[in-house]
């Protein structure tokens, strides 16, 4: 239940631009990664793992809803990790499920 709640995070608000109120999903994608990589710099619970988050390819499914490919190294391997992704306004929330990290012994 902790690994869950460390793995849901409210990211910072965005600046809306002269794009209008929908975000680009290579917005959502940039922010999210600033994100993740904050939380895997920051959160003991990862950073003796020395991972980097490489990249992130979004998918939108409904209209605040969208899926993530996170391509993340560790160990000198690349690993791809579901992303969940929900927009709310300005508001942008990501979360890794538990199961994904079962490429990192005791973490999951």
């Amino acid at each position: 239940m902790f690994r869950k709640i460390l793995l849901m995070l409210l990211v910072v608000l965005v600046l809306l631009s002269a794009f209008g109120c929908e975000k680009s999903k290579g917005r959502i994608a940039k922010t999210v990664v600033v994100s993740i990589q904050k939380t895997f710099s920051s959160d003991p619970l990862y950073i003796e793992q020395n991972l980097k988050i490489t990249g992130l390819k979004v998918k939108k499914i409904a209209k605040d809803t969208y899926k993530g490919i996170a391509s993340i190294e560790y160990a000198d391997e690349l690993h791809e990790v579901p992303v969940d992704i929900t927009v709310n306004g300005a508001e942008i929330t990501w979360d890794i499920e538990p199961d994904a990290w079962k490429f990192i012994p005791g973490l999951n």
